[in-house]
């Protein structure tokens, strides 16, 4: 607490933090820990890390922070048998006297009580972005793992029989920090649930290739298929840890408001509704018939029911909380009628009851679709089938009316389509703004900055410099642009266009950067902002948090001279690296151990329907979310790449809309992109490609109440 504190930790190597953190694990799960290490010893480790976990300013580094939580995890573990004897009025924790063991030098702790549930819930988020990470180096290091290691820790605070956790936990709800905390658990249920999935559906097509069986040891893939089975298992339990800690929050009137804000009820919506779908749509069901299902961490009725039961619980908020998560569902684009009803029968309950009925009243409300409608389950099928009938063959019809010959470009079209794009879209490869309105991803770290920069502006400034060099000419089959903060140029923003031949072809993927004071010595920070609120996953080197996997950045594997370089590597490389190597024709092999399915059937299908669900996530959030919600910066250049573009991106849809679909998961896909092919044509082509750019009567959004602005 001295003034100079952060001056003199800032002498002491990380590496002396970890170590003692490694040397408390090591000995607290021990068998002869308590002759080691006595409870009062056990008590300073705990407040130690605790305390320590409050200031980032002093350890700053969240792999340090991590080991904290370790340190905090195997100690409340040890709790010795015999002990849920409650201890006397002053202190009825089943921790308290002779069975206190070091659980209780954790828990029964005043200030461990008072403090560290929120800085658990706070390092929940800063674990996502670290300055200077190299995976290869920070080995045992998983932002998820640690996630885990704290709900647990979480959960056992939350029901602590004395009151200051609880009390902690309520009024860090009500801070601005909670709203992050949410983000980061709303992104580790996405990552882990479906991801475990996809491999649960690489096991069962191995499987099908096997004509339903394992493959033994000697098989080719058996590895593989082990992996598979092992880190489906993992991501599972990570995913339904997170579940079962909102689940235990959401009982809280304050929690649940927090949940439904006008902020975050879409993203509360989508992300348990995606979890639902991912188990109860019909087109799925051969995909998880995987042979033993358990050994792949899949219990389909507990699985289910968790995901199930927190939405119901968020549609039971009272008031207009409540009516929020209910419209935020009846909106959710991938909302299907029968998905709650299928859902309610499969957990073996009735958890979401309120919700169907609340949706029953919605769309009966909604207009002369709702004549007839029954109650139950088939009321919602009933109710909400009818328009979803009557959009599907609406769309049919103007599919049908669309004059594809009328999109394909000559030669000498075509050329002179790609010098129009080039001339109209200069100015925007490198450009300087007046700060970035509408938020910076890392906009937090600036006041950490001590002011406008850091301590790297000179190199910095000299990169920037060189940066419309060293970047492509725009073109409409692929383009990157950059803009950095004229006040603050450790903050810049890049967008890269899709490249032709990929289903990301004609998309804009915004990129937030950020440079660390450190920098050039260390890559910058990188983070895809172009994510549907956290709900769409475009690669597997693309998370759905934004979290962007390449060995430049040091987020992901790589030999010595594919990592960052100083005085080398710059931001353009990086850029040039995503485009080239992430933004690829068949990104459903850059998951490693993928490769050997290539050829094969299976390989190949599961390819092809990857392919469709990114070039539906693409038009969503890719090219429709920034037509209707443009960025105050990037509007310019929005209006410009889809006005120069157009022709050549719808044409690009053609063989995704009109094709045949080879099963029900495909049909699905395809049905859904189809409707959004039709809003994205209706907006293009209220577009116009003059000097000006100036939109024309955007219907499109106006319509969803977003009109075109500069």
């Amino acid at each position: 607490r001295a003034p100079d504190a952060k001056e003199r930790f800032s002498l002491l190597p990380a590496s002396l933090m970890k170590g003692m953190c490694d040397v408390w694990t090591m000995v607290a799960s021990l068998r002869t820990a308590d002759k080691l290490l006595s409870g009062i010893q056990a008590t300073d480790a705990a407040l130690f890390c605790c305390e320590f976990m409050q200031r980032p300013d002093l350890v700053s580094s969240p792999i340090v922070q991590a080991k904290f939580v370790d340190v905090i995890v195997v100690f409340q573990g040890r709790a010795p048998q015999g002990s849920e004897a409650p201890g006397p009025s002053n202190s009825p924790s089943k921790y308290f006297g002779s069975q206190r063991g070091f659980a209780g030098a954790v828990m029964d702790e005043p200030r461990i009580r008072r403090d560290l549930a929120p800085s658990l819930m706070k390092l929940y988020s800063d674990v996502h972005a670290i300055e200077g990470i190299d995976v290869d180096e920070d080995i045992g290091f998983d932002k998820f793992s640690v996630r885990h290691r704290a709900n647990d820790v979480l959960m056992s605070l939350y029901n602590h029989p004395l009151p200051e956790p609880r009390q902690s936990i309520l009024e860090f709800s009500q801070s601005e920090a909670f709203d992050d905390f949410l983000i980061a658990a709303y992104d580790t249920i996405t990552y882990n649930f479906h991801d475990a999935l996809e491999r649960v559906a690489d096991g069962r097509r191995l499987e099908a290739q096997l004509g339903g069986a394992e493959p033994d040891p000697s098989h080719r893939q058996f590895r593989f298929y082990q992996q598979q089975r092992r880190t489906a298992r993992g991501f599972m339990a990570h995913s339904d840890s997170t579940l079962l800690l909102l689940t235990l929050l959401s009982t809280e009137a304050a929690v649940l408001e927090r949940m439904t804000a006008p902020g975050m009820v879409r993203r509360t919506a989508a992300v348990l509704l995606a979890c639902v779908r991912a188990l109860c749509a019909p087109e799925r069901e051969d995909l998880l018939a995987v042979l033993h299902p358990d050994r792949w961490g899949l219990q389909r009725v507990d699985t289910l029911a968790r995901p199930a039961s927190l939405l119901a619980a968020a549609a039971a908020a009272p008031g207009d909380a409540g009516r929020a998560l209910v419209a935020a569902v009846a909106e959710d684009p991938d909302f299907e009628p029968g998905m709650l009803a299928l859902a309610a029968a499969r957990s073996g309950g009735e958890p979401l009851g309120q919700l169907r009925a609340a949706l029953d009243g919605t769309a009966a409300s909604s207009g002369p679709a709702a004549s007839g409608t029954a109650s139950g389950a088939g009321g919602v099928a009933a109710v909400a089938g009818a328009p979803q009938a009557m959009d599907d063959e609406a769309t049919a019809a103007l599919i049908a009316a669309v004059d594809w010959p009328a999109l394909e470009e000559s030669r000498a079209e075509a050329q002179e389509a790609d010098e129009r794009y080039a001339e109209a879209c200069s100015d925007f490869v490198f450009d300087q703004v007046d700060g970035f309105q509408a938020g910076h991803y890392f906009s937090k770290r600036r006041a950490a900055l001590g002011g406008a920069g850091g301590g790297q502006m000179r190199p910095l400034v000299r990169e920037m410099r060189r940066m419309p060099r060293d970047l492509p000419e725009p073109h409409p089959d692929g383009a990157i642009y950059v803009q950095v903060d004229e006040n603050a140029a450790n903050f810049a923003r890049a967008v890269i266009a899709g490249p032709l031949n990929t289903p990301y072809y004609g998309g804009l993927f915004v990129f937030d950067v950020f440079f660390p004071p450190s920098y050039p010595n260390e890559p910058p920070l990188v983070q895809l902002v172009t994510t549907g609120q956290g709900t769409a996953r475009f690669n597997p080197n693309l998370y759905a948090d934004g979290k962007v996997c390449l060995s430049l950045l040091g987020t992901w594997h790589g030999q010595e001279n594919e990592k960052w370089q100083p005085g080398v590597s710059t931001l353009a490389q990086v850029l040039l690296s995503v485009l080239g190597q992430i933004l690829v024709s068949e990104p459903y092999y850059n998951e490693p151990g993928r490769d050997a399915q290539r050829g094969t059937r299976e390989g190949d299908m599961a390819s092809r329907l990857y392919n469709q669900e990114i070039r539906l996530a693409a038009v969503r959030h890719a090219m429709l979310d920034h037509l209707r919600r443009p960025d105050p910066e990037l509007a310019p250049l929005i209006r410009q790449h889809f006005a120069g573009a157009r022709r050549r991106i719808l044409a690009s849809l053609k063989p995704d809309v009109l094709v045949e679909a080879q099963n029900a998961t495909e049909a699905a896909i395809v049905r859904k992109l189809r409707r959004e092919f039709v809003h994205l044509k209706k907006t293009l082509e209220s577009l116009t490609d003059d000097e000006d750019g100036e939109a024309l009567g955007n219907e499109e959004a106006a319509r969803n109440g977003k009109p075109w602005e500069t």
